[in-house]
C-alpha cells in the first residue's frame, strides 16, 4: 500500500519561493546592466550569486515535497523522499502518537515552510525524531515510535493507517528488514561530516569574496593604466589597463573551485590529499591578497 501526504500547499509554496527568487534575480540583473564596477555593483552581483545558489536548492526541496510518499507492506513502513529512504520495520514500531498529542511537543530543524516539514529534531517525551510531513494539522499528523527513533509523517487518515499497521503486525513479517536510512550521498554535502575541511573551504571562499569586494572598492580610484609587473629590483616592466586587475581575484576563484573539486574527489580516497588541496586554496587566496595590496600601495 502506497500513501501520498497532502502536498498541494507545500508544492505551491515552494513554487512561489522559486518564482520569487527568479523575479528578484532578474530585477537585480537589470539594475546591474551598465552600472560601472564599484562596491555598490559588487554588492548587487554578490546578492545575485547567492540567489542563483538558492534557486536550485529550493527547486530541489520543492521536488522533494512533490515526491514524498510512504509505502507499507507486511515488513516495513518505507518513507521515500527524493533519493532517500527511511525503512521502519513494523516489528520495531512500539507505539503511535496522534496529532492532537503532538501539539506543542515537536522541536524541529530542517526544510520548513507552509505545508512542508522535513528534517530532524525531537518529540518531547518521546525522543529523537525525523520529520517527513507536509502538514502540522493535528488530524493529519502521526508519529510512529521505535526504541531508537520516532518518525513523524502526515496522512489524510492517520487512524486508518494505524489500524492497517497493527493488522500487518498481527500477521507477522515475511522477512526481517533493518531499520536504516539509505540513499544518495552528494559529495558537496559530505564535507559537512568533516568540520575542519568545511571550515577551510568556507574561509577560502570568504577570503575570495572579500578580495572581489576590495578590488571593486578601489577600482574607481585606480588610474587607467597600471603597473602590472615588477622586476626583482622593484622596477616596472609591464603596464596594462586597470581592467586586468580583475584577473587576480578571478584566478583566485578558479583556484578555489579547482582545489574544491580535487578535494571532493580525494574525500573518499585520501583525506590527507583533500586537506592539502583545501590548504593550497587558502594559500592562493592569501598570496593574491598580498599581490593586490602591494599593487594598490605602489599606485
Amino acid at each position: 500500500m502506497e500513501l501520498r501526504p497532502p502536498r498541494l500547499l507545500g508544492v505551491l509554496t515552494g513554487v512561489g519561493i522559486v518564482l520569487g527568487i527568479l523575479l528578484l534575480t532578474g530585477s537585480l540583473l537589470l539594475r546591474l546592466n551598465g552600472v560601472p564596477l564599484s562596491l555598490y555593483s559588487f554588492s548587487l552581483a554578490l546578492v545575485v550569486v547567492c540567489l542563483l545558489f538558492l534557486l536550485p536548492l529550493f527547486a530541489y526541496w520543492t521536488y522533494g515535497c512533490w515526491s514524498l510518499r510512504y509505502r507499507v507492506d507486511r515488513n516495513a513502513l518505507t518513507i521515500r523522499w527524493i533519493g532517500m529512504e527511511q525503512v521502519v520495520p513494523l516489528s520495531k514500531v512500539v507505539a503511535f502518537v496522534t496529532g492532537s498529542q503532538l501539539r506543542g511537543r515537536m522541536r524541529f530543524r530542517g526544510v520548513n515552510w507552509f505545508g512542508y516539514h522535513v528534517g530532524r529534531g525531537q518529540v518531547v517525551g518521546v525522543g529523537k525524531a525525523v520529520f517527513y510531513a507536509t502538514s502540522r494539522r493535528p488530524k493529519e499528523l502521526l508519529c510512529l515510535t521505535t526504541a531508537d527513533m520516532a518518525y513523524v509523517i502526515s496522512v489524510k487518515e492517520p487512524a486508518r493507517l494505524v489500524r492497517n499497521i497493527r493488522l500487518r503486525q498481527g500477521l507477522g513479517a515475511t522477512k526481517e528488514v533493518a531499520q536504516v536510512a539509505t540513499g544518495r550521498t552528494y559529495l558537496p554535502f559530505s564535507l559537512g561530516r568533516q568540520p575542519g575541511a568545511l571550515a577551510m573551504v568556507m574561509l577560502a571562499l570568504i577570503f575570495n569574496i572579500a578580495l572581489f569586494g576590495y578590488v571593486s572598492y578601489v577600482y574607481p580610484s585606480l588610474p587607467q593604466l597600471l603597473p602590472l609587473h615588477f622586476t626583482p629590483f622593484g622596477q616596472v616592466d609591464r603596464v596594462g589597463p586597470k581592467v586586468e586587475v580583475l584577473w587576480l581575484p578571478s584566478m583566485a576563484l578558479a583556484a578555489w573551485s579547482a582545489n574544491l573539486f580535487f578535494g571532493l574527489y580525494l574525500y573518499a580516497k585520501e583525506r590527507l590529499g583533500m586537506y592539502l588541496c583545501l590548504g593550497a586554496s587558502l594559500l592562493v587566496q592569501t598570496v593574491i591578497w598580498v599581490a593586490i595590496i602591494r599593487l594598490v600601495v605602489r599606485v
